[in-house]
């Protein structure tokens, strides 16, 4: 049962990293189902009947937010469409809850049909990992509590580079700088990049163009300061 319920939580996770916005807000609260205009109330997903059939189906799902940056909140229609079957299709299993779960073939077929990155799973994950949920008790009676998140992290970042000792000129004759004209025409040498073989340079992916110059035009070897234009020839 826990199992699957950390299923349909991975399913809800993904479509919101799909590229469906989130609204930021908090259960209770009314807000508008964004692909059709209507009218809901954000719930969290195990309290909105057929939201696991509308993943299923791929029916867009607008996500409120996060309760307890766990749970995923839903903006869960007034009245469910009719064209949503309220019966469990065969690909669906019956939980003692009473909610529908996609068996594991359709929860396999589903999470890999997404094409959603990794790395955009990874973030969330990642987060999740750096911060702690602080519960506070509003001095009102029947509110829901407030969650706060705040960051358990205590690392804090230094300096990249510490100590050493400045490169000798020619020490290091594969590094070099790479040149995009200017308006005149001259090279402005904007980025740094390893050479690798007798035809190829290794760069960063941002360094093969730029909008207001195009492609790099010039490499110069051995560069020891991106700004001096002596050092060896350019190439």
């Amino acid at each position: 049962m826990k199992t699957n319920v950390l299923l349909v939580l991975d399913l809800l996770i993904i479509l919101c990293f799909l590229g469906l916005k989130i609204i930021c807000q908090e259960v209770g609260e009314q807000c508008t189902i964004q692909n059709t205009g209507e009218s809901g109330s954000c719930k969290i997903h195990t309290d909105c009947p057929g939201i696991e059939e509308h993943g299923r189906l791929n029916i867009p799902i607008t996500i409120c937010g996060f309760y307890q940056l766990t749970q995923p909140v839903v903006c869960c229609k007034n009245q469910i469409d009719s064209n949503i079957n309220p019966s469990a299709p065969n690909d669906l299993v019956i939980r003692e809850s009473g909610i529908a779960f996609p068996s594991d073939d359709v929860q396999d077929s589903f999470t890999f049909s997404t094409g959603v990155r990794k790395s955009e799973l990874k973030c969330f994950e990642y987060t999740r990992a750096v911060t702690d949920v602080v519960h506070a008790i509003p001095l009102v009676t029947n509110v829901e509590p407030i969650s706060i998140n705040v960051t358990k992290c205590e690392y804090n970042s230094v300096a990249l580079i510490v100590g050493g000792t400045p490169a000798a000129s020619g020490e290091f004759p594969f590094m070099v700088a790479i040149g995009f004209p200017d308006s005149n025409d001259r090279p402005d040498w904007r980025c740094g990049g390893t050479l690798i073989s007798d035809r190829f340079i290794l760069t960063a992916a941002h360094c093969t163009f730029a909008r207001d110059s195009g492609q790099p035009k010039w490499v110069r070897l051995g560069a020891l300061e991106m700004n001096k234009d002596e050092e060896y020839g350019r190439v």
